[in-house]
């Protein structure tokens, strides 16, 4: 995965390299018009983390242009899951007892995103416009997990977790417009969060005679994050 994320990155430096010395500066000046961004434009991507794996989930996004190489972006990045899982296990206890042990969980991910980036455009000249940018971004994920035993003497719990991040984003790509007024993009970057997580998890346990134990614990946690491998591919419209 790692050597798929650095041949994609070096991919998108050759190109720019390589069309940013295509053309001398004499050809340049005589056969290349100047191109002059429109001034605002909205952005709909897909992405993926840790490499060109899966994709996770979608970006939707508004540009202004300040200048033909200065740009600010501020958008939403949304990505949201839903998953069953169903295990078994079988147990034996001495020659003759056989304890199966049988449970289903249903889990659920929405992660919400605010970014917002200034970008650089190094030369909008060229047909392939390699740029750069980075900005503060604002985050809330919801989790929830809810583990049921099939067997009616077993431990049922639900999970809940709220995590808010706020912390700085980066982001390097090439922008090809196929129309007048519209591109298409790759973009390459990676995020510094720091997040704090509060959630509760509430456990029944109940046993052979019919009695339950109810247990709740409280979750609170903060941690720093490093988000690397954030890939997106997508297209602009320009107004």
């Amino acid at each position: 995965m790692k050597n798929r994320t650095v041949l994609f990155v070096s991919f998108l430096l050759f190109v720019a390299v390589t069309l940013s010395f295509a053309q001398s500066p004499t050809d340049s000046t005589k056969h290349q018009k100047t191109f002059v961004f429109p001034k605002k434009s909205l952005q709909f991507s897909v992405h993926t983390y840790n490499g060109l794996g899966t994709f996770e989930g979608g970006l939707i996004s508004a540009k202004y242009h300040l200048s033909n190489t200065l740009a600010f972006r501020f958008g939403l990045d949304a990505s949201m899951s839903m998953s069953n899982t169903n295990k078994k296990k079988d147990g034996f206890y001495g020659d003759s007892l056989n304890i199966t042990n049988e449970n289903q969980a249903d889990i659920a991910r929405n992660s919400f995103m605010f970014v917002s980036a200034f970008i650089h455009y190094f030369n909008p000249n060229d047909a392939f416009k390699l740029y750069a940018g980075i900005g503060p971004v604002f985050g809330v994920n919801f989790r929830s997990r809810n583990t049921e035993y099939i067997d009616p003497q077993g431990s049922d719990s639900d999970n809940t977790l709220t995590q808010y991040s706020v912390g700085l984003q980066t982001e390097y790509g090439l922008e090809w417009f196929f129309r007048k007024n519209m591109s298409l993009m790759a973009q390459y970057g990676f995020r510094v969060l720091y997040s704090w997580s509060s959630g509760e998890e509430t456990s029944e346990h109940v046993y052979s005679n019919g009695e339950k134990d109810i247990y709740t614990t409280t979750i609170n946690s903060w941690d720093f994050m490093l988000n690397t491998g954030i890939t997106h591919f997508g297209v602009s419209v320009y107004f």
